[in-house]
């Protein structure tokens, strides 16, 4: 091959791949969600005692450590419980305000980013809420828990990120409420859960929120105090490390009963809870089988026995639909749960999967077979390259921490540590090639090499998994690996280019 054909490969690669790579963020969500379920769920016997008022409070990126220590987590424990919850595997913003909402996982949502705008399809309980005369509002250093549910909310209050959120609250004192202040997340990202400084943002919000929490009644009214997210000491959430994903979901007020020995629970169930509390229908795309809704009567104590057995009898009636549903979708003999239809998905894409890694590794054989390299010769080009993809990796973990979501913390920061990542370990590798092979046109053929696996893995990465991503949401690695790739094809690529050229000029 002629190095200006050469040159020109690796230029296209860097150039799909950075577009692949610009486009992985869209390319995860799509708000129609995945094997919805609706389930109309009519109330045949009122909740008898008085609606309370309930106030949903969402501290984005507390740690259920630094929340153990608050005042105000001290304050409402004497009133009810305070328990580990359970967010789940993908643990990013957008797609848990989504799942406290609706009661359903992140895999089936749809909501899988923190830039899609549009609104789910999946029905909240702020929409249920909206629908059976009750006045909802939001108060927010964002916009998004608007955006997600624009029906769900009659009022809504977006606050400057230096205002305290809960005294915009207080002002809104509407049937239903969602109080959502950023600034402890905007520390753990820039300083790390470890820091002074989200120390002092864990603070702040205990001293706002306790100041709100004066003017509550919590014999009259029902505060559900949480966290969407955790952060690791460096700062980073988006994967499962354990302080990330185990939250702190504190529930107080009248109803609610008073336990200090609460198990850990599932975070699904702040939606159906406070469907419970305010004697509404459950969201009607909820989650049921592999549930924790019977969790629902360790919270409540004190409620009317033919209420609660009415709301025993809708949970049952979602469990069938939802099995009903699954049924259809499985093979016979599988057991009806949202757990089979996961492996069963996973199961039916490993074709996807094996199919482009077969023909990648066709295509880097046939490359170095019309190379007329021999078998040394071609072994030692294989330990280069893959030695150059291994070590990418390892440096990688050992800088940010993990290969993950967790890994990539700030956009910024991201793309400026996997550019000096990759074009560090490349720069390394092309030395050691010099010193080892000492051949321009081997180097600039094993180059394009490299670039051709990073092109191919992530082009393979679209058709194992779809566009947009389908269900379910692959494993924290394979999550992840586009980011990284997107920045090794471009690195790699405009060496392959660079080294083609070195080889024109020493012909």
């Amino acid at each position: 091959m002629r190095p200006w054909v050469l040159a020109l490969f690796c230029i296209v690669v860097a150039c799909a791949a950075g577009w692949l790579g610009a486009n992985y963020i869209p390319r995860l969500s799509d708000h129609d969600g995945y094997f919805l379920v609706d389930v109309v769920d009519p109330v045949r016997v009122p909740l008898p005692s008085p609606q309370p008022r309930v106030t949903l409070v969402v501290v984005d990126g507390l740690r259920a450590d630094s929340a153990l220590t608050m005042a105000t987590v001290a304050r409402l424990r004497e009133h009810g419980q305070c328990r580990i919850a359970d967010v789940g595997t993908y643990t990013v913003s957008r797609p848990i305000y989504a799942l406290l909402s609706t009661g359903l996982e992140v895999d089936r949502s749809g909501a899988r980013n923190n830039d899609e705008t549009s609104a789910l399809r999946a029905e909240s309980v702020w929409q249920v809420a909206t629908a059976a005369g009750l006045e909802v509002g939001v108060a927010s250093h964002l916009p998004w828990w608007h955006q997600l549910f624009v029906t769900g909310f009659a009022r809504t209050v977006e606050v400057a990120k230096d205002e305290d959120v809960f005294h915009a609250a207080a002002q809104l004192r509407t049937d239903v409420t969602v109080i959502h202040p950023v600034y402890v997340d905007t520390a753990g990202h820039a300083f790390g859960a470890a820091s002074p400084e989200y120390r002092a943002a864990v603070d702040r919000v205990d001293a706002e929120a306790l100041a709100w929490l004066q003017t509550v009644d919590l014999q009259r009214e029902i505060v559900v105090f949480t966290a969407d997210h955790g952060h690791v000491d460096a700062g980073g959430h988006g994967a499962q490390q354990p302080e990330i994903r185990g939250v702190l979901l504190c529930v107080a007020g009248p109803m609610i009963a008073v336990r200090s020995d609460a198990a850990a629970i599932d975070a699904r169930i702040v939606a159906p809870t406070v469907a419970v509390a305010l004697g509404l229908r459950f969201p009607r795309n909820m989650r049921a089988l592999d549930d924790d809704l019977d969790a629902l009567w360790t919270i409540f104590t004190g409620l009317d026995a033919e209420y609660v057995e009415d709301r025993r009898r809708s949970i049952d009636a979602f469990r069938q639909r939802n099995a009903e549903a699954l049924a259809g979708w499985l093979d016979d003999g599988q057991p009806p749960t949202w757990n089979a239809l996961a492996d069963h998905a996973r199961r039916a894409r490993y074709w996807r999967i094996a199919l482009p890694l077969a023909l990648l590794a066709a295509a880097v054989g046939f490359a170095l077979r019309i190379r007329g390299l021999g078998a040394r010769q071609g072994a030692g080009s294989l330990v280069w390259i893959a030695g150059t993809l291994v070590v990418t990796a390892v440096v990688w973990v050992v800088v940010r921490g993990s290969f993950d979501y967790t890994s990539i913390n700030e956009r910024v920061p991201f793309i400026r540590a996997s550019l000096l990542i990759c074009a560090g370990v490349a720069i390394a590798a092309a030395w050691l090639h010099v010193r080892v092979f000492a051949d321009p046109a081997r180097w600039a053929a094993d180059q394009a090499t490299v670039t051709l696996i990073a092109i191919g893995l992530s082009l393979g990465h679209v058709f194992a998994f779809g566009w947009p991503l389908a269900f379910p949401v692959p494993h924290r690695f394979v999550l992840f690996f586009p980011f990284l790739a997107a920045t090794f094809g471009v690195v790699h690529g405009g060496l392959g280019a660079a080294a083609a050229l070195r080889w024109a000029r020493s012909r």
